[in-house]
């Protein structure tokens, strides 16, 4: 039997007198079917995996769920640069350019140029 297939069927469900050290581990049916329809694949992904989060040409547990963090992590900054860039139509939407520029107007009317605008500078400034 070649190796890969013998592993994964080391791995499948089993009886507890056959292998009492690994009968409480099991791998799902779809993921031994997503190694098998391709090992070739799976093996540069696994390649790939101990070369960037391994160390010495390994991987330790801790490093596969450190891996793992750090692709959802990256799924997460896509979805939020998307969704910021939703944030900045709705904000534009919600105020105009030509609002922004009327309230910002308001700093015209610091009469004393202290960097503060009260009621009275805008009534005087606008001769009320």
């Amino acid at each position: 039997m070649p190796v890969l297939p013998a592993l994964i069927a080391a791995f499948l469900p089993i009886s507890a007198d056959t292998l009492p050290d690994r009968a409480a581990f099991t791998i799902p049916e779809t993921a031994v079917r997503q190694v098998m329809d391709d090992p070739q694949k799976y093996f540069e992904d696994m390649t790939d995996l101990i070369a960037g989060y391994g160390a010495d040409g390994a991987i330790t547990a801790e490093q596969v769920d450190t891996s793992i963090a750090f692709e959802q992590a990256k799924a997460r900054s896509y979805v939020m640069s998307v969704l910021a860039a939703y944030c900045q139509l709705a904000a534009d939407k919600a105020v105009s350019l030509t609002e922004i520029k009327t309230t910002k107007l308001v700093m015209a009317f610091d009469a004393n140029e202290d960097g503060k605008v009260t009621v009275d500078e805008v009534r005087e400034g606008l001769s009320f």
